[in-house]
């Protein structure tokens, strides 16, 4: 049963819609991942019971994990039904561990199978549908003019042409059915907790043992990163309004990586680092991830607050705490 939403949303959001959410009983896919404990922990402060799966399982918060693969649509559907839920947020992927072409054929395999599962779902039960995307379905950017939802995507590895697969299913479901289903293109989470080594993790483990942070390429190469916070804050209030439709969740002020070496040395100011070049060639040098953000700011009220300096510098101290 689609909730009937009542009432209208205050000017003024703050930062967490506590004791807004119109339902009773949220699930949560991928929930053991980076965003899902991020989601999880703040939907329960929220107030909101929580369903939660992955494929493994586990615990977060005093929450249950069920462990579940979501790619056997068949015994997924039976399970689902069991856990009794009004709403979805779909984080689980299927994410490559490296780039051979096997491991990156396996990615595509399970994330569209998982993306198939939780899209019938919804279309026979009705259940709204929070998506999270990704900005790498737009494949190369080149900064000039900002990337809007309007523009064709045009991926480039499998694991982004799984992810609009993903979109495309999302728009088809609300385009035949009426169900709710907003599409979020997420632009470079980060943040504590992120078990991925990426070039913010990389840069402040050098930052905080007063290593070199080494460059590639000219340094050039510009990237998005949103903080955790902002992200959560998206997929909070998508939640509440449910727009459908696609929409990108980023600051819209992409970072030259000489830029974020910078910024994590202002975030970590007792580092002896120094920004130096020498880190082989940038195959992506060429990259400017510039993106329109005034969709979502005009659709549910979501716009990036947390400042990069302020966001590498609560990553930083969760590094050193071991979180």
């Amino acid at each position: 049963m689609v909730p009937h939403i009542s009432g209208r949303c205050q000017p003024d959001w703050g930062r967490a819609l506590t004791n807004t959410s119109p339902y009773e009983r949220v699930l949560v896919t991928g929930a053991t991942g980076f965003i899902g404990r991020h989601v999880v922990s703040r939907l329960r402060t929220a107030g909101t019971e929580i369903a939660a799966v992955s494929l493994h399982g586990g615990q977060i918060e005093g929450v249950r994990v069920d462990a579940l693969d979501l790619r056997d649509r068949e015994h997924s559907h039976a399970m689902l039904s069991e856990l009794e839920f009004d709403a979805v947020v779909h984080l689980a992927a299927s994410l490559p561990e490296g780039t051979d072409p096997n491991t990156m054929q396996e990615s595509f395999d399970g994330s569209v199978a998982s993306a198939v599962t939780i899209v019938s779902f919804c279309r026979s039960t009705g259940c709204p549908l929070v998506w999270a995307s990704s900005s790498s379905v737009y494949g190369s950017m080149t900064g000039e003019p900002p990337v809007s939802e309007d523009q064709l995507p045009r991926p480039e590895t499998l694991y982004a042409v799984a992810k609009y697969i993903g979109d495309v299913l999302c728009l088809q479901l609300s385009l035949e059915t009426g169900v709710p289903a907003s599409i979020l293109r997420l632009s470079a989470p980060y943040g504590p907790g992120n078990r991925r080594s990426t070039v913010i993790d990389i840069f402040l483990r050098a930052a905080l043992e007063s290593e070199d942070i080494r460059l590639q390429g000219s340094g050039r190469r510009a990237q998005d990163f949103t903080f955790i916070d902002d992200v959560v804050d998206a997929i909070e209030r998508a939640l509440l309004l449910l727009p459908s439709g696609v929409f990108n969740v980023a600051t819209g002020r992409p970072v030259s990586m000489r830029d974020l070496a910078e910024a994590v040395l202002s975030a970590v100011p007792e580092s002896r680092s120094r920004i130096v070049s020498g880190g082989g060639a940038d195959p992506q040098e060429d990259y400017r991830a510039f993106m329109e953000v005034s969709k979502a700011r005009e659709r549910f009220g979501w716009s990036a607050r947390v400042p990069l300096v302020e966001g590498l510098r609560l990553t930083a101290s969760a590094i050193e705490a071991g979180r």
